[in-house]
């Protein structure tokens, strides 16, 4: 069994705000996790090598990220948070999982953070994508994305470079490089 662990208690404001403070806490687990180099992470990097069949990363990097994609959803299985409290698993948490039983649970944001540390990890361009299914509505999902490594996340006016970022979302099985069909998007380079 896997013990919960408990890395700090955030205060979350409610609507748009509270979600963009939950991809900051995710953004902080993913580079605490790639400064730490966690030994399970990097078992779930070669198990995604090896269901790409590469033996480096990121030179094959969309044959690394549909596998990636890949072993999110197989080897993973969605359990929502407590009510009224957001959790957001480590990813050294989750790999353990996957390391110990064959798969992880958690719910979008623990998935999209585990991803995020493993494109960290591998040196490819990662962000978080904060969805919602219409302006009025706060954001209620959260996903990755990637960009072509010859493309540049960050904008010289210091936006986001959304056009040419690859979403991926293998909670809703939407299909690589396909947006979902959501009205609002925020995208936050990791």
């Amino acid at each position: 069994m896997i013990a919960a662990k408990v890395i700090k208690r955030v205060p979350i404001s409610a609507g748009d705000d509270g979600a963009r403070q939950v991809v900051q806490q995710m953004r902080e687990l993913v580079w605490h996790e790639v400064a730490q180099r966690s030994p399970s992470v990097g078992y779930v990097v070669e198990r995604v090598k090896a269901a790409a069949n590469l033996t480096d990363a990121p030179a094959s990097a969309p044959a690394f990220l549909l596998a990636l994609y890949a072993v999110l959803t197989e080897n993973y299985r969605r359990k929502h948070d407590r009510p009224g409290v957001e959790e957001i698993r480590t990813p050294a948490r989750q790999a353990r999982e996957i390391m110990q039983r064959g798969y992880a649970e958690g719910d979008c944001d623990d998935r999209a953070t585990l991803a995020a540390a493993i494109l960290k990890t591998v040196d490819l361009p990662t962000g978080l994508v904060l969805v919602s299914e219409s302006e009025s509505m706060p954001f209620h999902h959260v996903f990755y994305c990637s960009w072509p490594i010859t493309v540049r996340p960050r904008l010289a006016s210091g936006g986001v470079n959304v056009a040419q970022a690859i979403p991926f979302d293998p909670q809703e099985q939407i299909r690589p490089g396909q947006w979902p069909k959501w009205a609002k998007r925020e995208v936050f380079i990791v």
